[in-house]
């Protein structure tokens, strides 16, 4: 029988978007337009988004000081009104980086963004109503799915388990979408109660975010925050945890953590990733590693962005561009034709 090939998928925006998650100028928009306010003559804030007004009203700085909500309504302001300029929030706030209440600001627009792109997704279900569960019949074309099939192809539970303990994901999104997945499609598939498929995820589900996420998750918890936009004090707790990638991973087990992944696995899996330095940077080993093989989507690349692109990971990762196999197509798709690779076979 072919033994399933240890496996790290670096997640990127792009895997994401398979769920509907907005990107690149999707994303800018929707900041722009969380961070739309108006104050009256003397200062208060008379528009603006319901529970960003509410988180400027009870956030404080990590020195504890309070800060005026209608100056954190013009930090937003400003923010706004540099959207259409800016390569990404990312980009701006690193400009702005000394400007501590803008930063502040854009992480929270940021953190609110996410978990709204979380309730539209179809990944959403309501927490109130413990019956209800997500309809992968639904579902859009995805790479989770995908390699959720391969994963499950052995049948039982057990050899389940045993391939799903042989991957990794190393995830620069702020979204807990592989988190939701896993958990609610394996309660499905294999017709478990909550309980036991949170024991399931939380030993054998190895999941890294470098930057953070919009909230923790919590698995099996009834009130998991999951799309969850209605708190302004869950909004100001999770944005303080966020990292912009100009930041970088700010704690060493989370490096240790990535460098791990990278290091043990035979084949690394880039998914929806736009290959920024940075990322790159953050990800390279201490010593190049010899994989089997260096599989990617590159959709959307220019062919002479590829070519920089391939002799920079050659130089960072991998010691010869032959192994480095990115084709142009979506994540699904990416999975779908490596399926018997992935699963050992070959």
């Amino acid at each position: 029988m072919a033994e399933f090939r240890r496996s790290t998928f670096v997640v990127g925006a792009g895997a994401s978007a398979e769920f509907g998650f907005p990107v690149g100028n999707q994303l800018v928009k929707s900041i722009a337009d969380l961070c739309r306010f108006d104050a009256d003559q003397f200062g208060r804030i008379s528009q603006g988004d319901r529970i960003l007004r509410r988180a400027f009203s009870s956030v404080s700085l990590p020195d504890g000081r309070s800060v005026n909500p209608a100056y954190l309504a013009e930090q937003a302001e400003e923010i706004r009104r540099n959207m259409g300029l800016a390569p990404s929030i990312d980009n701006y706030l690193d400009a702005h980086k000394d400007i501590e209440h803008r930063v502040l600001v854009g992480k929270l627009a940021i953190t609110l963004a996410i978990r709204r792109a979380e309730r539209a997704s179809n990944l959403w279900r309501d927490p109130r109503n413990v019956h209800n569960r997500i309809n992968f019949a639904t579902q859009p074309d995805n790479w989770m799915t995908e390699l959720f099939r391969v994963l499950v192809a052995e049948q039982s539970k057990a050899s389940f388990i045993n391939r799903l303990q042989k991957c990794s994901f190393i995830c620069f999104n702020y979204d807990r979408v592989i988190e939701q997945f896993f958990f609610f499609a394996i309660m499905s598939y294999f017709g478990l109660d909550s309980q036991e498929t949170a024991k399931i995820c939380s030993e054998n589900l190895h999941v890294v975010h470098p930057y953070g996420t919009a909230g923790s998750y919590r698995y099996g918890d009834q009130f998991n925050d999951f799309g969850s936009d209605e708190s302004d004090n869950e909004i100001i707790k999770a944005a303080e945890s966020v990292r912009t990638f100009t930041e970088g991973v700010g704690d060493e087990h989370l490096v240790e953590a990535v460098h791990q992944s990278i290091n043990s696995c035979e084949v690394l899996v880039f998914l929806g990733f736009a290959f920024h330095p940075l990322n790159i940077k953050s990800m390279r080993p201490k010593c190049l590693y010899n994989y089997s093989r260096v599989i990617g989507t590159c959709y959307g690349i220019t062919e002479e962005n590829l070519r920089i692109l391939k002799s920079e990971l050659s130089k960072d990762f991998f010691g010869a561009q032959e192994k480095i196999e990115l084709q142009s197509m979506i994540c699904a798709d990416l999975i779908r034709f490596h399926a018997a690779y992935l699963s050992g076979r070959g």
